[in-house]
Order: structure tokens, then sequence, then C-alpha cells
């Protein structure tokens, strides 16, 4: 039996606070009060305590309440109010919306009615962190002490679960009738520490520590392995992040020397703080020899970063860079922000940083991946990556969009087909070994 130790963060807020608390924002915003509702809660997973169980919300229904009345199991039919008060829980909000879960669903109970299942909002707890959460560093660090548990403590964890199970005459009980035993000492078996790899960069070669799995220090104070100069680039800003741009062009003027890449001056371009804005000044100054635009954000939006890299992405494919004014304002960091922003950017134009040796003679390395929309449960997408070169500096990627029900394994068979053909055109040979990492192997699947 494999065992780890599993966390579940359940917090304090309910979802009627989460509406109360949109409804309240609203009033000062004129915002449509359902689209910002479903948009915080459509796709997360709620805590009811009642029966100590999770659900996903897939839709909010404005038109029932509390008070509306549903059918039970034998036909008869009652209030939501009156059904928990049964079990001496206390709706006090009457005119709340319900929450709408579709449940799991198996293939095999694909005859049987599905009839969703409908939540009070009172009564469901949120779980997970919120993006305020994440970003206040001391919730993060107490989290961290709890939840990210070195071997020892993860042991003693799991012996304390194993000592639960042996002390708990119910559990014996159940477990006699499958004549199963667990064992009170873990498994033992020997293991192996992989050797330390050594990184290549330019004429420079330096051990990574195998402890930390940190290097950056050491990549500062020479050349990188493949340089870009950069010649024709933009970096857009908002009139009050004008000295943020500023700095942050000083700052890669004084880092780039030292890797070896070769920069002029940027154009700087002044935007409002809108995506259109931004679209409109990219439309008016990009060009075929642009290399590479940087935006100096005013905030973290989701969706001011999601609608301009969706036009340089797609609408006019350009490297980017997308940096939040707020992160240049410390000095005492600014140089280190600026030499991983001209890292960043030196690859996305097709530099390399740096190589490891394999000890592997024309082997193609592939990842493969799975996206799941579990929000709006329409088609998954598959990412597919493979290298084209030795030493792993270039890479080949398609998206394979999988509609439900189809095997992947065709859009798969396409993609390998390109990525060997790109490999040939590079080196003039085929790759001797191909190995493919992937998610979800199963124990079943090890040999």
């Amino acid at each position: 039996l494999c065992a780890d130790v599993n966390h579940k963060l359940l917090r304090m807020e309910t979802a009627y606070d989460v509406i109360m608390r949109i409804r309240e924002d609203a009033k000062n915003k004129n915002l449509d009060v359902e689209k910002q509702v479903a948009k915080e809660l459509v796709g997360s997973i709620v805590f009811t305590k009642f029966n100590n169980k999770t659900y996903r919300v897939d839709a909010i229904n404005w038109k029932e309440t509390p008070e509306t009345e549903f059918k039970k199991s034998d036909g008869t039919k009652i209030t939501f109010v009156e059904y928990y008060k049964r079990y001496n829980v206390q709706v006090t909000v009457l005119n709340q919306p319900l929450l709408i879960s579709k449940g799991k669903w198996k293939k095999s109970q694909q005859d049987t009615p599905h009839e969703p299942i409908f939540l009070v909002p009172e009564l469901c707890h949120l779980t997970g962190l919120t993006d305020t959460m994440r970003k206040d560093y001391r919730v993060m660090r107490d989290l961290a002490t709890h939840m990210r548990l070195d071997p020892e403590k993860r042991q003693l964890k799991l012996k304390e679960f194993m000592d639960t199970m042996q002390q708990d005459k119910n559990v014996q009980k159940e477990l006699q009738h499958w004549n199963f035993q667990f064992d009170t000492q873990f498994l033992s078996f020997s293991g192996r520490i992989l050797k330390e790899v050594r990184i290549f960069q330019g004429k420079r070669a330096f051990d990574s520590n195998p402890q930390f799995a940190e290097w950056s220090r050491e990549t500062r104070s020479g050349p990188l392995l493949s340089v870009k100069s950069l010649d024709n680039w933009l970096i857009l800003y908002t009139k009050r992040n004008y000295g943020a741009a500023f700095s942050l062009m000083q700052s890669l003027r004084k880092v780039t020397p030292t890797m070896g890449i070769a920069m002029r001056d940027a154009k700087m371009i002044e935007v409002s703080d809108t995506v259109k804005s931004y679209v409109t000044v990219l439309e008016k100054h990009d060009s075929s020899n642009t290399q590479m635009v940087v935006c100096v954000l005013s905030s973290d939006r989701k969706a001011m970063y999601d609608g301009i890299k969706k036009y340089l992405c797609v609408n006019c494919p350009i490297p980017s860079q997308c940096v939040v004014a707020q992160t240049l304002d410390k000095p005492q960091t600014l140089m280190t922000i600026a030499t991983k922003i001209a890292q960043q950017m030196n690859c996305k134009m097709g530099g390399a940083l740096w190589k490891v040796q394999t000890g592997l003679q024309n082997a193609m390395f592939i990842g493969i991946d799975c996206f799941h929309d579990i929000v709006n449960r329409r088609k998954s997408i598959a990412g597919f990556v493979a290298s084209i070169n030795e030493d792993l500096t270039e890479w080949f990627s398609q998206c394979i969009f999988q509609e439900s029900g189809q095997e992947l394994v065709n859009g798969l068979r396409a993609c390998l087909q390109e990525a060997l053909k790109l490999w040939y055109e590079r080196n003039s040979i085929l790759p001797y070994s191909i190995i493919v990492y992937r998610d979800g192997v199963g124990d079943g699947q090890l040999q």
C-alpha cells in the first residue's frame, strides 16, 4: 500500500459570505452581481460540515431559495429549510440562491437518471487558497510548516495513522472480514542517490547543489551558453509607472554585458491602463523586426495579463515579457530581478542559458501532460514538447485538442512524427533513443 500525507484547506468563509461581499462591491462599481458571483464560485470546491462531504460548484440557481420544495426519494415534498431542521441544521437566510453540483458521475451509471445536487450557500464552506492568501508571505510561511513535511515528519504522521488503525476496534473488525492485516512497521528497501549533475554555461562548468537545487548565483558571473542580441524591442508602461520602466531599462543595461547579450535601448511607449490601449499601441508599433515586447503592468490583474498575452501569442506572435511595476520598486533586489528578466527574454528569443550532460548520445526527451477544463467540462487539451537537439536547448511544442471520449493516441502520433522530422532536419540522423515523461502513471503500469 502506497500512502502519503494529504491536506485540505478549509476556510471559515462560506459561499454566502462571498455572495454578500460581491453584492457590496457591485453597489459601488456598477457590476453584474450574478456574473461576478458565478465567476468567483463556479468551479470551486465547497465543504459541508453537516455531512463532511465536498462538492464542486457547477452553476448557481438564482430562481430557487431554501424555501423551495424538492422531492425526496419516497416521493414526498419538503423545503430545504425543513429538511435541514430535521438534522438540527439551521438555515437563517431565506432569500439566498442555491448552488448546483452535478456530482461525480461514473460511466457505469450512464443508464441511471442524473439528478443535480442543490446546496445552500450558507452551509457551504470554501476550500483552498485565495489569490490574496497566496500573496501573503506570512500566511504561506505558516502553512508550509504544516503542509511541507520533511521525510522524518511524513514518516511520523504515517506512523500515527497506522497506530490509529491498529487501535480502532471498528477498523479491526472490518479488516478481519477480509482477513486483512497491516504490518506495524514500514516497508524498507535500498535506495540510491543520483550522481551530481554538472552545468555548462559558455566555457564555464559548475556543479548544481543537489541539496538545494539552486545555481542561480553561479550563472550571473559569466556569458550564457547561447545569446541573442536585442536590437529592436519595445517597453510599454503607464504614466505612473514610467520610473519603474526606466529603472528596468537601466538595470538591463548593467546586467546584459556580463551575460554576453548585445542590447540597444528599447523604444519606450506610454499607454493607458487598459488591454485595449496596449493592443492599439502594439498594432501601431509592432513590425516584422520587433524581437521583444516588455510590458510594465500596474497590477497583477489576470484579465490584463491574459489580454496582452492573447494578442502577442495569437494575433501578432512576438516574444513578450510582463512584469508588475511593484516588483521593480525595491532597489536592493532590482539587479537580481533584471538578471532573471534578461535570462527569460534571451530564452524566449531562441537563446539558451546553460546545458547539462545526460550521459546519453542522440537521445530525444519528450514531455506530455493534459489539461482538463473542469469548470466548463469541455474538451481537454494535451501539451506535447520534444527536444530537437542533443543539448536539450531547442524544443518542439504542440497542443492537441481532445473531445470528450476521443482517444489521445492519434494526436500524439502526429506530434511525434513532426518532432522526429525536425530532429532529422537539425541533426541529419534520427535519435537513438526516445525518453518520455508523462503524468498519471499508475503503479500497475510500472515494470
